[in-house]
């Protein structure tokens, strides 16, 4: 077949697959949820890498729903972790007013613990706790930067990529088209 036609068939049956999970945070720390989509099994027996993908926003939210990108992923054999922390859209007004004024503190802490917990959950063998990666762009790129940097959650992560991340706030009014934010 087209080399196309092949990759189709690759993430369709990778999606087939794979494992869908809800993850969730009790409410005395925030509530926070995500979307854990693992591959299913290699065949050589070696545990899933990970990627943890926080939204941009932040008033967004992480669908549960198709997504390329995470398709990708899972037809590479990589774990896809997808969460809606703190003032991310859905939940309830207080949910995603909550981060207001503290942003960089509830945002960080919410995917930091959901990776943890993820990765103390998942069963001996399905994820690799060494090869932990975090990407995202404008807010997501912010979390990105702040998880890679801060003492309190960098050894979580063997690396990262930001995209059109938030990260330089004098130079954004000249830079994004949204200069209002």
């Amino acid at each position: 077949p087209p080399p196309l036609e092949s990759l189709r068939a690759k993430i369709l049956d990778a999606l087939e697959h794979c494992a869908a999970t809800r993850v969730a945070l009790s409410a005395d720390v925030g509530g926070a949820e995500a979307h854990l989509l693992v591959p299913r099994a290699s065949a050589s027996g070696a545990s899933a890498p990970l990627v943890v993908r926080p939204h941009g926003g932040p008033h967004s939210m992480a669908p549960d729903a198709f997504d390329v990108q995470t398709a990708m992923l899972l037809a590479a054999g990589v774990a896809v972790l997808l969460p809606n922390y703190r003032g991310s859209l859905g939940y309830s007004q207080p949910f995603a007013d909550a981060l207001l004024g503290r942003i960089g503190e509830l945002d960080v802490d919410d995917v930091a613990a959901l990776t943890r917990k993820v990765l103390d959950d998942a069963p001996a063998g399905v994820l690799d706790e060494k090869r932990v990666a975090v990407y995202g762009g404008s807010h997501g790129g912010f979390l990105t930067a702040w998880l890679l940097a801060a003492e309190r959650t960098r050894a979580l992560y063997c690396g990262g990529a930001l995209w059109h991340p938030v990260v330089d706030l004098p130079a954004m009014p000249a830079a994004t088209a949204s200069p209002e934010w």
